[in-house]
This record gives structure tokens, sequence and C-alpha cells, in this order.
């Protein structure tokens, strides 16, 4: 049998089997990734789209709802205010009508727990449509709001203790400015509902402190030994405590140390009548007059102001409050006073303390000669005291010890005869002391050093609670000074 013979042309061949290359070329494109790279860059902007989409949602939303939050803030502050005489809801609803957010509103609720306390509540609520996120089928952004505050005037007891020495009419009439910023202190912190709950005692001091004869009684003065003024010589124990001083200490004697200015000064180391202490007061009007009134004197005795400063928010001046109470001196609100320290249990009182002065500490003085006849060797025994010729008794009391204004007058300024009955350094020493005392009973102590030098401000600055608690301030700054001690005492506080 003949086998048949099969050829192939080179056409046919050619079209049956793979061109030269084109495997290859399969192979390449099969793992070429140029194409990936593309895709998923292509992805990549998609994300980033939505991402950066998704941040200007929430952009938007957090400026919604801080200002939101913002508004709420402010709008509880304003109706918490005790001196705010609109209701709450009015004042809240205001503030969001005004910022345009009435429709976030959602509701004001306010209470008053106590007289000298308000609390007011209030929320709201964000809803901010999305322009991106709801490709993911988020549609809306919302968050509640809601803020409180509360202004909660506590009993408050002030010793405001101030310096009236001589070197305050210098500067521009330092006493002046001080007269200034007192009143703004007396109109912010008597403002409104705290009237009833706040008593200010004010202790003047130059040389030492005119207590007043109802003060003089109470603490047990001794003797009086002239008709001039109510100053106690204070001992060295008696700034060892926050306490009464020793009973039976002698009067300070009628005299002056240094230079008298008497267009603003009256003659006497120890203030005369018109700066005599004012007790656990709060009638803004009378005490706008009675600054108004003080004149000033010689020395600085900043250890005896800050002494009795303290001694009048002690607790155990309550029966002597009492007493004055029944002369009407004081207040009938007040007739409880002084309350415990802060620090004693239940106790629901804040007491202050605010001692100011231009000045340093001085030495505490005394005349050398005590007696008018130790001293006289001109027939001065004549001469007419207060309208009296025979100084040794003027309206019943002795004047053995009163080194009379008719001798000193006689004597060089500066450069009167004087001793020292304690030194600079020892005053300095007992104002610290005092300082010490009053914070360890939890009294707030604010002190301001005004037109004075480093050397005078060091120990305000030793005595302040806080380095915050201390001014050290020039000519007019000191009623902004008074101005931040005042909002410090009137605390309103966010309390969400």
């Amino acid at each position: 049998m003949v086998q048949p013979r099969f050829s192939v042309s080179s056409d046919d061949h050619t079209a049956m089997a793979p061109r030269p290359g084109l495997r290859g070329r399969l192979g390449r494109f099969a793992g070429a990734e140029d194409g990936s790279v593309l895709v998923f860059g292509l992805i990549l902007f998609i994300l980033m789209l939505l991402i950066g989409g998704m941040a200007i949602d929430v952009m938007r939303f957090e400026y919604a709802r801080s200002g939101t939050q913002q508004t709420l803030d402010r709008a509880v502050l304003a109706a918490a205010s005790l001196k705010q005489v609109r209701e709450p809801n009015e004042v809240v609803e205001d503030y969001f009508a005004k910022a345009g957010m009435s429709d976030r509103l959602v509701d004001t609720d306010w209470e008053r727990p106590t007289l000298n306390a308000k609390q007011v509540t209030a929320d709201g609520r964000v809803d901010v449509p999305t322009l991106f996120m709801n490709l993911m089928n988020v549609d809306m952004l919302a968050s509640p709001a809601a803020a409180g505050a509360e202004e909660a005037v506590s009993n408050i007891e002030i010793s405001l203790v101030l310096d009236i020495s001589g070197s305050m009419r210098f500067n521009g009439m330092q006493i002046t400015k001080l007269r200034t910023a007192a009143k703004e202190f007396f109109a912010t912190v008597l403002a409104g509902d705290a009237k009833d709950f706040t008593s200010i005692n004010i202790v003047p001091y130059a040389g030492h402190v005119n207590l007043g004869p109802d003060l003089y009684k109470a603490f047990k003065g001794g003797a009086r030994l002239h008709g001039e003024s109510y100053c106690l010589e204070l001992g060295a124990s008696d700034y060892t405590t926050a306490g009464l001083p020793a009973a039976g200490l002698p009067p300070v004697p009628h005299y002056m140390k240094w230079a008298i200015d008497s267009a603003t000064m009256d003659w006497g180391w120890c203030p005369g009548a018109t700066a005599t202490v004012k007790v656990a007061q709060n009638d803004r009007a009378a005490l706008d007059t009675y600054i108004d009134s003080i004149r000033l004197h010689d020395g600085t005795g900043t250890q005896s102001g800050i002494k009795y400063g303290l001694t009048l928010l002690n607790p155990d001046m309550r029966s002597i409050f009492d007493g004055l109470n029944t002369k009407d001196i004081i207040p009938d609100a007040f007739a409880g006073r002084p309350m415990a320290w802060p620090r004693e249990a239940g106790s629901n009182v804040q007491k202050y303390l605010i001692v100011m002065t231009d000045g340093e500490i001085t030495e505490q003085a005394r005349p050398r000669y005590t007696g008018l006849r130790d001293i006289d060797t001109d027939n001065k025994d004549n001469e007419k005291v207060n309208g009296v010729s025979d100084p040794d008794t003027v309206d019943g009391i002795n004047h053995d010890l009163w080194n009379a204004k008719v001798e000193l007058d006689n004597q060089p300024a500066d450069n009167r005869p004087t001793s020292n009955l304690s030194s600079k350094e020892t005053n300095i020493a007992r104002f610290k002391a005092q300082c010490d005392l009053a914070k360890a009973q939890g009294v707030i102590v604010y002190t301001i050093a005004f037109n004075t030098t480093s050397a005078a401000a060091a120990p305000m600055k030793y005595c302040a609670s806080k380095p915050s608690y201390f001014f050290e301030v020039k000519d007019r700054e000191i009623s902004a000074a008074f101005a931040v001690i005042a909002r410090n005492i009137r605390q309103l506080r966010l309390t969400q």
C-alpha cells in the first residue's frame, strides 16, 4: 500500500505556528505593573476626596458646635449673675437670638437654692447636614450641648487695712486715689444681694490704730490718760495670737515724731476721730462718706493695722459684736459675727484680709518724756490745753502721761523727743507673724504695695496668700488692684 504523503506549505506553517516573539510579548504583558499603579492611584484619589470631604464636614460641625457652646457659656454666666434683674430664660434666649442660633437652644432651667446663690443650666443641640459624608450614608452630624453657671455669695467678712500715714499726701495726693479705689471696691462687693451677706471692717492706720471709745472699752484698755484718741500700746505677746489684745494696756500718748502738713494731716501718732475703726458695716453710702473724711496722721505701723484687721475676723469677737449691735453700731444681720474660721468644720463663711501700704513699716515710737512737768521749763503748766488751764485734769482725765501738743509743737521737725518701744525690724517680724496666723486659719490675704520701694513691698509680698494676691502698683493702678480683688470675692463660675 502506498502511504499518503503530506506536505505543508511555508504559508500554512506560518499560520499554524506562533509568530516569532509573540509569546514573549504576551508574557511581558501579563507581568507588567504599569496599569496597576494607575488603578491604585485612582483608588487613592477617590479615598483622598472622601477623607478631605469628611474633614470638611467635621470642621463645619466643630465650628457650629463650639459656637453653640460658647454662646451657652456666655448666656448662663450672664443669667446666673445675682445682679441680673431679668428672668434667666429671657437672658439665655436673647443671647441665642442675637447670635442667630435660636434653633439650637433646647431648654433653660434655674433655681435659687438660697437667697445668696443662683444656678442656671441650659441645653442646646447642634445638627449639621453633611456635604460629603452622605456618600457613606451619613446625612447629619449632631451633638448635644450643655452649660451651667452658679454665682454663690457665701457669708463674707472683710477687713480692709488702709495706710493713712503722712506720705499718702505725696505723688499727686495718693490718698485721693485710694479713696476712689476703696469706693469702687465697696460698689462691687456690696452690689445686689451680696450686701446682705458681706460685712466690712475698715482699719485705718498711721503710727497706730484708733479703736474708738466702744472698742477701746470692749478690749479693756487701761485708764485714759488724754482725751485725743483711743490707741492701745500693744506688747510683744499681742502679736503672737489672732485674738484680742491683753487687758489693761496703756493708751498711746498723744504726740508726733515727724513733720506735719496741716493741709492734709491732723496732729497725732494715733489717728484722730475721723479715722477710728469701722466694724461690720455694709452701708455703701456711709462707707463712702467715711473714706472721704479720713485725715492723714504720723507714722506707719502696718503691724498694728494687720493685728486689728485679723482680730476683727476672730470668732472670739462675737460677744463684742453682739454688744455693738445692741448699740445700733453693727447692723442686725451681723450680730452673730464674726463667724467660725473658714477651716473649722461646718463653716459657711469666707474671710478676707486686705492690707495696703505706701511705705516701709517704721519703728514704734513713744515720747521720751511722758509727763508735762518732766520737760516743762517755762511755766507751760498754765498754758491752756483743750481750753482748760490746768493740763493735769481735763474733763476728768489725768494728763500726766500726755506729751502735749503745746510741748511738741516747739520741737524741730523730725527731731522731737521720742524713744522706740520696738524697732523697725521687730515690727516687720510681728507683721509677718500676723500674716502667718491669718493664713493658718484659712483667711485669704491680699496685699497692695502702692508707689513704694522694693524694701517696703517685700513684707507685703510675703504676707499674701498666693503670689498672684500681691499687687505692686503705681498711681491709678491701685483702682485696678482693688477691682481685681473685688471680682475675686464676687465669684461667678461655670459649673459645666
